[in-house]
């Protein structure tokens, strides 16, 4: 009789220390998903202060995809009124290249990104503003 009470003893502790395990292992996966939101938070909270700065300045900014002609892939308000769009989207069907008035300098720009991965000092050029 003593080893079947032994043996339930034993079963009881297991899954009692099985028990406290799981409960160690659910507040680790809770702290790891309410981290993970508080840096998704956080990120929306970056993107959105770097979107208002972008959309709110007064001088052109703008990104494109790299190579000869180059596409815009966003363009801030002062970027079209510089160039005369009205929308986003007729600027952002134009090619970068479309812009300068000599094209071997889009090439040189390009050489140098190429070259350094940056450009430090750019290369001056002259746009065609509509």
């Amino acid at each position: 009789m003593i080893k079947r009470v032994d043996y339930y003893q034993e079963r009881e502790e297991l899954l009692t220390r099985q028990a406290e395990e799981l409960k160690e292992k659910i507040k680790e996966r809770d702290r790891g998903i309410l981290e993970r939101r508080e840096a998704e938070e956080a990120l929306k909270e970056s993107e959105e202060k770097y979107r208002t700065l972008i959309e709110n300045l007064n001088i052109g900014v703008y990104r494109n995809t790299g190579g000869p002609q180059g596409k815009f892939i966003q363009a801030n308000p002062a970027m079209l009124k510089i160039f005369g769009y009205e929308t986003p989207g007729d600027f952002l069907e134009i090619y970068v290249s479309d812009l300068y008035q000599n094209p071997e300098e889009r090439r040189l720009y390009i050489e140098e990104v190429s070259k350094k991965g940056f450009v430090k000092e750019s290369i001056p050029f002259l746009v065609e503003i509509q």
